[in-house]
C-alpha cells in the first residue's frame, strides 16, 4: 500500500499549495475591500471630489450656453465659484459614504436591495439661484434706464439680453427669472435624485438596475468572508495529513516547506506581475468617462485597490518564504544528531553479538568428555591459524 500514501502524500501536497495561495488572496481581499470607510478615503485621496466639482461645472456651463437664452454670456468664472458653493466637497463625500454603506448593508444580507436616496435638487436650485442673481447683477449694472417705447418693445425680452434696463423690471425679477430656466435645463442633473433604480442607468428605459444585474454578487461576497478562515483550516489538514502519511516525519516537513516555499514564490511573482498588467492598462480602464480629471481620479483610485492588495500578498509570500528556510534549517540541522540512549545501547549489543560469533567457539567443546576430541582440536586450531592474518612473503631462491 506504498503507493497508495505517496499518492495521497501527492495531493495533499497540490491541496496544501493551492490553499495557502487562495488564503493569501481571499485575505487581502477581506482586508482591503470590506470596510466603506477605507474606500471612502482612497476616493478622497484621488481628488475624486475636486474634480467631480469641476465636471459639474463643465456640465452646467455647456447646458446654460446651449439651453439658456443668453446664456453664454454668463462667464465660467461665475459658474464656477456657484458649482463650489453649491456642491462642496463635504456634500460630495456625505452622499458617496451613503452610496457606500448601503451597497455594503446589500452586499452583507443586511437588505435585500440597496436602499440609498440622494437628493441633489436642493443643491442644483442653490446653483441656479447663485449663478441667475450673480450674473443679471452683473449684467445690470450700469445699464441706462430704457425709454417708454423701448420699455413696451422690451417687455418680454431676455434679461441677459436687454440693452436697457426696462421700467418695472427689477434686477431680483430677473435673477428669479433666469434662475428658473437654469434650474429646468437639460444636460444638468436632468434627474436630481438617485436611486438604485436610478443610478446607472442614464436614462435608459427598460434596463434593469445594476442590483438586479448583480443579484449573484452578496452571496459571492459573503462567502468571501468566510473563505480565509476555510482555506485556513483545510492548509492545516492538509500539513498534518501530509507530516502522517508521508514515510517519515522528516520527509512530510520537507513536503510541507516545499509548499510554503513555491507559494511564496508565486506571491512574490504575482506582486510584480500585477503591478505590470495594471501599469499596462490603467490608462484604458475609465476610457468611458468623459471628464479627464475624473478619470484620472478613477484610475488612481483603482491604484490604491490595487496596491493594497499586492502589498497584503507580497506579506505573506515574504511570511512563506521564512517558514521554508525555517523548516528546511531544522530539518538541515537535526540531519546528524546523535542516537538516542536507547538505540545507541542496542546498537551497541548487537555489534558486540556479531563480533562474538565471528570467534570460535572453543566453549561448546563438552568439557565433560574427559579428554579433548584431537580432530576437534585440531579444527579449532586449523581455524585459529586461519584468522591471524597473511602470511610473510616468501624469499625468491
Amino acid at each position: 500500500m506504498k503507493w497508495v500514501r505517496r499518492i495521497l502524500v501527492c495531493l495533499l501536497s497540490i491541496v496544501l499549495l493551492v490553499s495557502l495561495f487562495g488564503l493569501a488572496l481571499a485575505t487581502s481581499v477581506k482586508v482591503s475591500l470590506t470596510h466603506p470607510n477605507k474606500v471612502e478615503s482612497w476616493l478622497e485621496q484621488s481628488n475624486l471630489y475636486s474634480n467631480l466639482v469641476t465636471s459639474v461645472t463643465d456640465q452646467a456651463q455647456s447646458a446654460i450656453e446651449n439651453n439658456v437664452s443668453g446664456g453664454a454670456s454668463i462667464s465660467k468664472l461665475v459658474v464656477k465659484q456657484a458649482a463650489q458653493s453649491a456642491f462642496p466637497r463635504s456634500l460630495l463625500k456625505q452622499d458617496t459614504l451613503t452610496f457606500l454603506n448601503s451597497n455594503y448593508a446589500w452586499l452583507a444580507g443586511k437588505t435585500s436591495t440597496p436602499t440609498f436616496s440622494i437628493d441633489l435638487s436642493g443643491p442644483k436650485q442653490i446653483f441656479a439661484t447663485q449663478v441667475a442673481e450673480t450674473s443679471v447683477a452683473a449684467h445690470f449694472t450700469g445699464l441706462p434706464a430704457c425709454t417708454a417705447a423701448q420699455t413696451l418693445q422690451l417687455q418680454s425680452a431676455n434679461p441677459l439680453l436687454l440693452s436697457c434696463r426696462p421700467v418695472g423690471i427689477t434686477p431680483q425679477t430677473a435673477a428669479a427669472e433666469i434662475s428658473q430656466q437654469v434650474a429646468s435645463t437639460s444636460g444638468f442633473l436632468s434627474n436630481p435624485v438617485i436611486t438604485a433604480n436610478t443610478f446607472g442607468t442614464h436614462g435608459q428605459s427598460g434596463k434593469q438596475p445594476y442590483y438586479k444585474r448583480l443579484s449573484k454578487l452578496p452571496e459571492a461576497y459573503q462567502f468571501t468572508q468566510k473563505l480565509p478562515w476555510i482555506l485556513g483550516l483545510i492548509s492545516l489538514l492538509s500539513i498534518i495529513g501530509i507530516v502522517f502519511w508521508s514515510r517519515s516525519k522528516r520527509v512530510g516537513l520537507r513536503r510541507a516547506g516545499i509548499a510554503f516555499f513555491i507559494a511564496g514564490i508565486l506571491l512574490v511573482v504575482d506582486k510584480v506581475v500585477t503591478d505590470k498588467v495594471f501599469n499596462r492598462l490603467k490608462d484604458k480602464a475609465f476610457n468611458s468617462v468623459n471628464n479627464h480629471q475624473v478619470q484620472q481620479s478613477l484610475t488612481s483610485f483603482a491604484h490604491y485597490i490595487e496596491a493594497e492588495l499586492v502589498k497584503i500578498d507580497l506579506w505573506f509570500g515574504i511570511t512563506y518564504l521564512i517558514i521554508a528556510i525555517l523548516l528546511f534549517a531544522v530539518l538541515l540541522l537535526t540531519r546528524n544528531r546523535a542516537p538516542r540512549s536507547g538505540k545507541g545501547k542496542k546498537t551497541n549489543d548487537r555489534y558486540e553479538r556479531d563480533a562474538s560469533a565471528s570467534q570460535p567457539d572453543i566453549d561448546s567443546i563438552n568439557p565433560d568428555a574427559g579428554a579433548v576430541n584431537p580432530a576437534q582440536a585440531q579444527a579449532v586450531h586449523h581455524n585459529l591459524k586461519k584468522r591471524s592474518g597473511p602470511r610473510p612473503p616468501r624469499l625468491i631462491q
